[in-house]
């Protein structure tokens, strides 16, 4: 039985931490990313597929995840969601990139984009 072949996930945070890791499996992926996040007391943390630059960053002191589908997305969404799932969307993101982290329609409102 062969091995899934492993992808580059970067997690990040607003406190300039990062950490760069291969990943075979999203429950891996799943488990480090969480571990990465109960290690510091950030407003902000991402992880991104450093293939695509798919990014997902979650701010969940506010409800808010945001979905970047490329390094030069033009198109990024703010979603609103109930503060327990923010962080189980990084799982689904990890499975399945931009269309993984999707969140419940009914539990979730697009906003405009803020300004950078």
């Amino acid at each position: 039985m062969s091995e899934t072949p492993a992808t580059l996930f970067a997690f990040r945070d607003d406190t300039g931490r990062e950490e760069v890791l291969p990943i075979n499996h999203p429950d891996t992926g799943f488990r480090q990313f969480t571990r990465f996040v109960k290690e510091a007391a950030a407003q902000e943390y991402s992880v991104e597929k450093t293939e695509t630059g798919e990014r997902l960053t979650i701010e969940p002191g506010r409800g808010l995840m945001t979905r970047f589908s490329g390094p030069d997305s033009s198109i990024t969404e703010y979603l609103i969601d109930e503060r327990p799932r923010l962080i189980g969307s990084a799982r689904t993101f990890l499975k399945g990139g931009m269309h993984g982290a999707q969140p419940a329609r009914r539990r979730s409102q697009t906003l405009a984009p803020r300004p950078r």
